[in-house]
Formats: C-alpha cells, structure tokens, sequence
C-alpha cells in the first residue's frame, strides 16, 4: 500500500473513531438522565436503563427490518422487469395465419400415463 492510500486509511479511521467516542458519549449522558430522573420519581436505579435498552431493540430491530425492505425491494423490482422483459411466459401461443390471431394452450404431457391434461376443464383426461 502506497504512502498516500495508508494515510487516508488512517485518517478515515481516526473519524471514525472520533463520530464512534461521540455517539457512546452522547448514549451514556442520555443514561444517567434516564437513571437519574428515575431516582427523582423514587423508582429504582435499574429501571432507568430500561428506556436505553428499549431504545438499542428499537434501532437493531430498524436495522433488520430496513434490510428485509430492501432486499424484497430488490427482490419484486427483479420480478418485475423480468415480467415486463417477457422473460416469464405463460404456457399460451400466438399464431399468426391470413392476418388472424389465435390463440390456444399447449397440452402438458403427463410423464407417467401419456394421457394428455385438459386445463380448462376440471379433472378430465384426454385420452
């Protein structure tokens, strides 16, 4: 690694270090005036942490769940441009004959009978 590129390294870890002592001093002091208006109220020194601890759940769960939103964003932004790309076909096909659209089903193939499957009529088998 080049001069230039550790510097930045280690300036970027100084920052980072520095914004990391910033936000523990800022959660402590929030802390002890938790703790230290439960003590005010008679209540014990214990239950002042509690709207600390409620406070980390809260972010983490943010946290796990801003990931879950973008990732099946990500996941249904996908899906759609493979719908609108055509890449999902349905089993139907067009024909094109004397400037004429049909349109029918391809028969699926049960591999186990040979008998042929007729979608569009409950539980019949074409023989």
């Amino acid at each position: 690694m080049d001069d230039a590129t550790q510097h930045h390294a280690y300036r970027r870890g100084v920052r980072m270090a520095s914004r990391w002592k910033r936000l523990e001093s800022t959660v402590l002091k929030w802390d002890r005036a938790c703790v230290s208006k439960a003590q005010k109220v008679n209540i014990p020194k214990w239950a002042g942490h509690i709207p600390m601890i409620a406070f980390g759940i809260i972010i983490l769960a943010a946290l796990v769940f801003g990931g879950l939103f973008i990732a099946s964003s990500a996941v249904l932004l996908g899906a759609l441009i493979l719908f609108v790309t055509g890449a999902v076909s349905s089993g139907e096909t067009t024909l094109t004959s004397n400037n004429e659209e049909k349109t029918y089903h391809s028969w699926q193939q049960d591999s186990f009978s040979g008998r042929e499957y007729n979608p569009h009529r409950y539980n019949e088998w074409k023989d």
